[in-house]
């Protein structure tokens, strides 16, 4: 067990966790921080998983049918592209599943740099308002809340609009 591992209550608005950051490494934590930034600013809780190195389909299998009973209702999976480890977490949960997959270190193929800086910056957060985003169905006060988030955006980039149109 690693320090990445755990539940972290972070919000005044429910006291359990509603969303389960899951990596296939605690090296994903640079790209799945910014899902935790988000999930904090809206003040949603969750809690991390991380597989273990020795962990396989029966680790994440016992780990989701867990998650499922503490009343974990999204998943955010952070995996290698290709990987596996979303299909399993969806599959077992029955659950909304969000994957956010990231290139292997070292990918020599056409990807380029610019590609795996764009998944670190902007796929922790994106994969954080979408499970936001599905939570709202349920809860009106999550709802709203993403609603206001979306608008600031929205005013931000008319903002920027404006002035470059001016």
């Amino acid at each position: 067990m690693n320090d990445f591992n755990g539940t972290i209550p972070v919000s005044s608005y429910e006291s359990k966790p509603l969303v389960s950051i899951v990596m296939e490494s605690q090296y994903h934590w640079n790209v799945m921080c910014h899902a935790v930034e988000m999930l904090d600013f809206l003040g949603v809780n969750y809690e991390t998983f991380v597989i273990g190195s020795n962990g396989g389909a029966g680790e994440i299998k016992n780990y989701v049918r867990k998650a499922v009973k503490r009343g974990i209702k999204v998943f955010i999976v952070c995996m290698v592209a290709k990987s596996d480890t979303l299909r399993l977490v969806a599959k077992r949960s029955g659950k909304p599943a969000i994957g956010v997959p990231i290139l292997p270190r070292g990918k020599q193929e056409k990807e380029s740099i610019d590609t795996f800086q764009l998944l670190d910056s902007s796929s922790g957060s994106n994969a954080a308002l979408m499970a936001v985003n599905h939570l709202g169905k349920d809860h009106p006060k999550l709802k709203y809340k993403i609603e206001q988030h979306y608008g600031i955006l929205g005013n931000q980039v008319n903002g920027i609009l404006d002035v470059n149109l001016c």
